[in-house]
């Protein structure tokens, strides 16, 4: 975070192996790197790295600027391959909501998701320990609440979590209340233009 003065273990999954260039990609903010004998590496978003400025890690609680991201359109077709196919799934389809915490909180830590009215369309509840904190969004409301059982006794046949249903793309307000502050930041949903063949 200051242009290798100072170095950090990185623990994120990459192995102890040699690393001949790194590249950051203009316009994602993923890390790339080139290593010898394990292929590329690549670090989704380091734009959360890129804040941590110490003028940003001096304050009690710092809530990242959010990239703008795709609600992409996904389909189900079953394409002919092979098995010797290298390829690797997709990211899901979401938004990465990060904020630094100069110390570790005994309060919880709540994360609200707003329309342009401002109404709150989800709850999150992040995690409270010092340092770097990240939640997944993934653009959908909260769940509808399952109505009472009639009967205590009788187990139900939707047993499985509920989800609650996908916001339209626009623009969003994030709201976290974290230590007595609340700060807030705008996250931007952008629509799918592409799409999927035969749609």
């Amino acid at each position: 975070i200051n242009r290798g003065k100072t170095w950090s273990r990185f623990m994120n999954g990459l192995p102890t192996v040699p690393v001949h260039d790194l590249y950051i990609h203009p316009r994602d903010n993923d890390l790339i790197a080139g290593t010898h004998g394990r292929g590329a590496w690549i670090v989704d978003n380091i734009s959360s790295l890129q804040q941590l400025t110490s003028g940003n890690m001096d304050k009690d609680v710092y809530l990242m600027d959010i990239r703008p991201e795709v609600q992409w359109v996904t389909s189900f077709d079953f394409p002919w391959g092979t098995d010797k196919e290298f390829k690797k799934a997709n990211p899901k389809s979401g938004s990465n909501i990060s904020y630094f915490l100069k110390s570790e909180l005994t309060d919880s830590v709540d994360i609200e998701i707003l329309d342009i009215t401002g109404d709150v369309l989800r709850n999150i509840k992040g995690p409270k320990q010092a340092g770097l904190n990240n939640v997944f969004w993934d653009f959908r409301k909260n769940p509808i609440p399952r109505p009472p059982s009639t009967n205590p006794n009788q187990q139900s046949r939707f047993s499985r979590r509920r989800t609650g249903a996908l916001v339209k793309p626009g623009e969003f307000l994030v709201r976290i209340t974290a230590d007595s502050k609340i700060l807030q930041k705008k996250a931007i949903v952008d629509k799918d233009d592409v799409g999927y063949i035969g749609r």
